[in-house]
């Protein structure tokens, strides 16, 4: 697969949201299939029904929202796959999420490789949550991911856990989705601070060959001037 040009290609790729962090705008059917108001998100859709009844909906959804034949042959370049941090194969606890698609994942990835597409993948939930909103995978007014070290150090360990499993399949790892920087200054730093931890990890992991994205905290652009750019940084791109 020839390299994508990042800065000079244009990016016309499409998100492929909603297949292994579930939202409900996005797949309004799974839900309203539990015919309980409670299930509100991917949390809530382990902890509020039988974890065999919901592994099984899961399975079938991730085996059938998107296929290698009706979708990923036809699909852009770049393409963003989100992806949760309980569907991670560490051996962390995560209940009551369902974890199981990993294998889902790898799948994705080969299809990508057979038919030339750059893919980035995103981790779009963290322990915690790191907004509170449905897309992190729990929605929540109390969101604690930046509040807690161990936390942030479990984030970066999946990070480096996503980057060894799938080097030489992905373009980008995406190292978290729509931190809330502005929240406090403490969630301000601890993001700072974990986009630092979390460049070094990886980048000592894997080596130069992955380009790595980080977001702005709702603080803008313009709050991230000379951060993570060369020289003391490289291969960093910002969503």
């Amino acid at each position: 697969l020839a390299p994508f040009a990042y800065g000079t290609d244009k990016v016309i790729g499409v998100n492929l949201g909603g297949w292994f962090v579930l939202e409900p705008w996005i797949t309004p059917s799974i839900f309203e299939g539990t015919n309980n108001s409670a299930i509100v998100d991917e949390y809530t859709f382990g902890q509020f029904q039988d974890p065999n009844v919901a592994l099984n909906t899961l399975k079938n959804h991730w085996a059938t929202w998107i296929t290698e034949s009706k979708h990923i042959k036809v699909v852009t370049t770049p393409t963003r796959i989100p992806f949760g941090y309980w569907s991670i194969p560490t051996g962390e606890p995560v209940s009551p999420f369902i974890p199981g698609a990993w294998p889902y994942l790898m799948q994705a990835l080969q299809w990508a490789r057979n038919h030339g597409i750059h893919v980035i993948v995103d981790l779009h939930g963290a322990p915690g949550s790191q907004n509170g909103y449905d897309n992190s995978g729990q929605r929540t007014g109390n969101p604690v991911w930046a509040l807690n070290p161990d936390n942030i150090t479990r984030t970066i360990n999946d990070l480096v856990f996503l980057a060894n499993a799938t080097q030489g399949m992905i373009d980008i790892l995406e190292f978290l989705n729509e931190p809330i920087a502005f929240q406090s200054d403490a969630w301000a730093s601890a993001v700072r601070g974990f986009w630092q931890n979390a460049y070094t990890a990886v980048r000592n992991a894997v080596g130069g060959g992955l380009t790595m994205m980080i977001g702005d905290g709702f603080l803008g652009v313009d709050s991230w001037q000379n951060f993570l750019t060369y020289p003391s940084a490289e291969g960093v791109l910002m969503d």
